[in-house]
């Protein structure tokens, strides 16, 4: 796994990175691993923090937001 650094003159999007099969934060003492199933974007914005972006590509309406109103 590759170390990401955070640059803050970059804007949000570049700070997402592909993750194939699996992410990882960790300080001093404790560390957080997480498997995915299928392909996702993955960012750690700020010191503990993991976020992960799911992109859902439906020809339909299933009733789990597609078309809710932000």
């Amino acid at each position: 796994m590759v170390r990401r650094k955070r640059f803050e003159k970059l804007p949000l999007q570049a700070h997402f990175y592909p993750m194939p099969g699996a992410a990882f934060i960790e300080d001093s003492e404790h560390r957080l691993s997480l498997f995915g199933a299928q392909a996702l974007g993955v960012a750690s914005l700020q010191p503990g923090w993991i976020e992960v972006m799911l992109d859902r590509r439906l020809n339909q309406d299933d009733g789990r937001g597609l078309f809710q109103v932000l």
